[in-house]
């Protein structure tokens, strides 16, 4: 069986993958329409909880407010396809979310656990040693290689650089009294209703971050 883009998202993406099978957002994605109409005017907090990092470091995990998710969910499906335009002309990143080693995702039978535990779909597996080859291919014939390690990356990250990742910080700085929907804007409102409203980390868990 196949997944859409719309069940890999809210069915499989909302709630993070370090909670125990008993957690499920089945009923959430039934019935997620309905939350589109719930009136939006507070900010919501996201329910945190930690997880093991290392020996000596615990990672956060943060799940938003589903009537706030759901916003961000619903314009990632209405925009999917400018968002996968965008990824897959990115030539600075390994990863692609609408892609995995040239297929679809949607031709994957990607989070199914039933059918995952039949074994019989076409798995989606780890592509790290994969990737580890491509930098080592990209960096042969260089004299230094930088690397960067970035801690609590998700909770570093500046909302509004969303918006300067889609059209440029200038841009987007001389557009700050402008009212528009462009996709970055956009895209950073609805990250920080998930999150308070703060401009500082966006929730670790959701597939949407």
């Amino acid at each position: 069986m196949k997944l859409n883009i719309e069940e890999q998202l809210v069915k499989y993406g909302y709630l993070p993958e370090q909670l125990p099978p008993i957690f499920s957002s089945e009923k959430f994605f039934e019935n997620y329409r309905n939350l589109l109409d719930i009136p939006q005017k507070n900010p919501c907090e996201c329910v945190s909880f930690t997880i093991s990092k290392d020996d000596q470091s615990r990672r956060n995990i943060k799940i938003p407010n589903p009537s706030k998710q759901i916003h961000l969910f619903n314009y990632v499906l209405s925009m999917h396809k400018e968002l996968e335009s965008r990824f897959s002309n990115n030539r600075h990143s390994l990863s692609n979310p609408f892609y995995y080693l040239g297929e679809r995702y949607e031709d994957i039978s990607v989070f199914n656990v039933p059918l995952l535990r039949e074994k019989k779909p076409k798995i989606v597996k780890s592509t790290y040693i994969k990737n580890l080859k491509d930098k080592m291919k990209e960096s042969m014939g260089y004299k230094y290689c930088y690397k960067l390690d970035l801690a609590n990356f998700y909770d570093s990250i500046y909302t509004h650089s969303i918006e300067w990742a889609v059209i440029g910080r200038e841009e987007a700085k001389r557009n700050i009294r402008v009212k528009n929907d462009n996709l970055g804007k956009r895209l950073d409102e609805l990250v920080r209703g998930t999150n308070s409203n703060e401009t500082s980390g966006i929730p670790t868990g959701p597939f949407t971050s």
